[in-house]
């Protein structure tokens, strides 16, 4: 009997362990299971708490459940996160009509003017700075999975209806943004949040939000989507403040020919240019205006298209830089674009194309003299127009007809059709001689402006 219990352990106890190291190792086992366990609920403790700290902060304005005055209703880091704002703005808003657009939307079209607002639907201005228009066709898709559309603003500016790659901007980031409203989609969107809400990243925007909550900053980005330029671009950090209107207006044409033209300085000397092609689908920027055209008529969506008024001083540095003829073929293939639209669609009403771009009383508006502190009337720079044009625009597309009680009819916009765009641009170009008649000293040094930029850069 001996022999066989000690056979049977000795069968059971691996050669060389005593049954002292086989009790040993199986509280070993145990000892690393345990601390095993208790890192995961160490881990899982700090990212619970880390999550409900920036849940509760909310740096980014993504949940506004606990916006309290004093604590975190200042939240500097959202004007660094537009995009990401925006997109959570739109759950919150549930919006049935919206803008899209770049900056200049972003400042100029009120969503609370009468003409827009009387339309009887939630509005929201989607617009934000720099955006494209792969952005805002992801953008209105969203906007569309969070709450059916009924009408959209697409306000382009003259450099969007190209063959341009379609891009996107580094802070653009399609994981917060709805594509169908399945419940994968929201599964997904749901991680989404979760993932910023433990990301450390948040928690030090969420420490900044609770350092600011005594600076009593206005804050110039409105609940409804609009950037408020008058506190925008008054603040005493704001170049527009520090240098003065005139000044201001000047350094934003140096700075427009550098966009314009910067592509093309040579590859040695463009270090953008070292780091290789960027990134891009095949779909080129005219391609995603078709996008969201073919999106809203699957959808029943009533959409306008705008071309926005920039200055006639971005007109004449498009000029000197000798992007005019893109510029027009821009017109034309939209006008294009919407015309095939049409055929197709014989038994709805053709999707409208208006043109603000060109030459008329408010863009070729005077500048006022150097070392003054004189605002203009219709623009901040020669980019950005106020909200008094912007009011304008939107009471073309939705006041009274003219001649019906309306505004009187002026120079200002155009509704661009296959009849018709030939003659504009005729138009266009005529009214380009007599502004450059009636402003020689701006061209003279618009001019200069980009000669130098050329030489300096080596741009033949």
């Amino acid at each position: 009997m001996r022999d066989m219990l000690t056979s049977s352990v000795s069968m059971e106890i691996p050669y060389g362990d005593s049954p002292t190291v086989v009790r040993r190792r199986a509280r070993s086992g145990y000892s690393a299971n345990a601390y095993l366990w208790s890192v995961l609920l160490t881990v899982a403790t700090t990212l619970f708490v880390l999550a409900a700290f920036n849940f509760v902060v909310d740096p980014y304005a993504m949940f506004r459940a606990f916006d309290r005055p004093g604590f975190n209703d200042q939240k500097p880091s959202v004007y660094n996160r537009v995009r990401l704002l925006k997109a959570y703005e739109v759950r919150r808003v549930q919006p049935e009509s919206i803008v899209l657009g770049s900056s200049r939307s972003h400042v100029a079209f009120r969503p609370n003017q009468e003409d827009w607002a009387g339309q009887g639907m939630r509005t929201y201005n989607l617009a934000f700075d720099g955006a494209l228009t792969k952005e805002m066709y992801f953008y209105l898709l969203h906007a569309d999975a969070v709450h059916s559309l009924r009408q959209v603003i697409l306000s382009l500016d003259t450099y969007h209806p190209t063959h341009a790659p379609g891009l996107t901007r580094p802070d653009f980031d399609a994981s917060v943004l709805l594509s169908d409203g399945g419940l994968m989609d929201r599964v997904r969107l749901g991680l989404t949040d979760l993932r910023i809400l433990t990301s450390f990243g948040t928690l030090a925007d969420s420490i900044n939000t609770v350092r600011a909550r005594h600076n009593g900053e206005p804050m110039w980005l409105a609940p409804d989507g609009q950037r408020r330029a008058e506190v925008f671009f008054h603040r005493a950090s704001e170049h527009y403040e520090t240098l003065g209107p005139r000044a201001y207006f000047d350094e934003i044409d140096n700075l427009e020919v550098g966009f314009k033209l910067e592509w093309r300085i040579p590859r040695a000397r463009n270090h953008a240019a070292k780091l290789g092609p960027p990134k891009s689908d095949p779909f080129t920027s005219l391609d995603y205006i078709r996008k969201i055209v073919t999106f809203c008529r699957d959808h029943r969506i009533g959409l306008t298209i705008v071309l926005t008024p920039a200055h006639a001083h971005q007109l004449e540095l498009t000029a000197a830089t000798g992007d005019w003829p893109a510029l027009e073929e821009g017109k034309r293939e939209l006008v294009e674009l919407l015309a095939n639209d049409a055929r197709q669609h014989p038994d709805q009403e053709p999707i409208p194309l208006y043109d603000f771009s060109g030459y008329s009383q408010i863009t070729t508006e005077a500048l006022p003299p150097k070392g003054t502190q004189t605002e203009m009337e219709f623009y901040w720079d020669s980019s950005h127009f106020k909200e008094n044009v912007g009011d304008r625009i939107l009471h073309r597309l939705f006041g009274p007809p003219v001649g019906a009680g309306g505004a009187p009819a002026d120079d200002f916009g155009v509704r661009l059709t296959p009849g018709n765009i030939d003659q504009v641009l005729a138009d266009t170009r005529q009214q380009q001689d007599v502004y450059r008649r009636r402003f020689p000293a701006d061209i003279e040094a618009l001019h200069a402006i980009v000669g130098a930029y050329k030489e300096t850069n080596h741009i033949r």
